[in-house]
């Protein structure tokens, strides 16, 4: 079913999105839920939007069309946009207010997953997860067995770091990371919200351990230590004699106890921060003047790091000596869990995933064009090889198309504007 118009009622707001601008809002009818949100929508044969209710596993509910015009807004039309509501469009989506809390945006030759974000008073209240769809070839079928051709043989080829969509990764074992890919994941980790609550739910709850301190004190000033009663002249000094002749000493052992933030949780905690902070100084060197909107990033993200490592919290936390990579608080406890699994993520290869599992990350996807001539030139290869009977003179005929370019920053590129250097030979 098309729809022209989709409205997302949240509990204190609602969400519209349309592709015909109008200024006044007909009566929608519902049809279903979206994360426990009424969906309502005005169905129609020439609309560009879809909800699927019920989508396959890995995909969303509602989606776009790429380069079709598209309005959102969080008023109903006859009244105004909510003044501490605002919606954060990516840049990318190249959106233009056309008048007061409307907003006009498309997306051009991008697809994968995308999100609205709804902030009230700056903080993100919803998020609407959606996927922008081609107009030209089936979305499910034929963008999906693309991808996954070219992830086959190098799935950084996908990667853009300026896309407004996004694709779904998940780790292995195989390969290590580029420096791209390491950034893209900080960069989507170490976002300041995502980070901030994670750090604010460890200082809530930080991992802790008892310790206890024994001192002398005046007698009378402090508890007397356990100790004391046991042995009290090895936990006493200056015995006296009293006006009654009984003996009392002038100083006693007490005990302090104290809870130490320095733990081995803690421990890592500091270490995932500096491997954080490593992985942006790569890529800052790497870069030197180039890019500035990834040096930017890195340098923001670095700052924010090496700011939380300042905090009284790891005044007494000591360096990591061994990893604790059986440390139930580590696995379990809000915050320290999404940091040791982000961290253990971070050096691990990735491979495009599809079907949205548990621990996935997502990076920016190159535009259409530019990954369908990506996989015509690997089609070619295979075709070559395997319909007439060709063979590669070298042993990788991936390498060969493919190389870190410093011209595109750390981007893994196809040779464009360049003979290919695949030689092949019938046999």
């Amino acid at each position: 079913m098309k729809y022209s118009l989709i409205k997302i009622n949240f509990p204190d707001v609602s969400l519209v999105i349309y592709d015909r601008y109008q200024k006044k809002l007909d009566d929608p009818n519902s049809i279903g839920f979206l994360d426990k949100n009424e969906v309502l929508a005005l169905a129609s044969d020439s609309g560009s939007i879809e909800f699927i209710p019920e989508p396959k596993n890995g995909f969303c509910s509602l989606r776009l069309c790429e380069t079709q015009q598209y309005f959102v807004t969080l008023s109903d039309f006859a009244t105004e946009q909510p003044e501490n509501y605002s919606i954060n469009i990516k840049s990318e989506f190249e959106a233009t207010e056309i008048s007061k809390g409307i907003y006009s945006f498309k997306v051009i030759n991008y697809l994968g997953k995308a999100d609205f974000e709804i902030l009230s008073d700056g903080n993100i209240i919803h998020s609407v997860k959606l996927e922008i769809v081609p107009k030209k070839i089936d979305y499910e079928d034929d963008y999906v067995k693309l991808t996954e051709d070219i992830a086959e043989k190098c799935s950084t080829l996908l990667l853009d770091y300026s896309s407004p969509t996004n694709l779904s990764f998940k780790d292995n074992n195989e390969t290590a990371r580029t420096p791209l890919e390491k950034f893209i994941f900080i960069r989507t980790f170490c976002n300041n919200d995502n980070i901030e609550s994670l750090f604010y739910s460890i200082k809530s709850n930080p991992d802790s351990l008892l310790f206890s301190e024994d001192e002398l004190k005046p007698f009378g000033t402090a508890s007397v230590s356990r100790k004391f009663f046991s042995n009290p002249f090895a936990n006493s000094r200056n015995w006296t004699e009293t006006e009654n002749h009984s003996y009392l000493p002038e100083l006693i052992t007490t005990t302090r106890k104290y809870d130490s933030l320095d733990t081995p949780a803690n421990r890592f905690l500091k270490f995932a921060f500096n491997s954080f902070i490593e992985v942006c100084d790569e890529v800052l060197e790497f870069l030197g003047d180039k890019n500035l909107t990834y040096k930017n990033e890195a340098e923001y993200i670095k700052e924010n790091l090496e700011l939380y490592l300042t905090e009284s919290f790891f005044d007494d936390v000591q360096d990591l000596t061994s990893m604790p990579v059986n440390n139930q608080v580590l696995q379990k406890r809000e915050g320290y869990s999404q940091i040791f699994n982000a961290f253990n993520m971070l050096d691990l290869a990735k491979q495009l995933d599809w079907e949205g599992i548990d621990d996935v990350y997502e990076g920016q996807a190159k535009n259409i064009a530019l990954l369908y001539e990506y996989w015509l030139a690997l089609q070619l290869v295979e075709i070559l090889k395997n319909k007439i009977g060709a063979k590669t003179v070298s042993s990788n005929d991936s390498n060969d198309m493919i190389q870190n370019t410093l011209d595109e920053g750390l981007l893994v590129s196809l040779k464009q504007g360049r003979d290919s250097k695949i030689s092949l030979i019938l046999k």
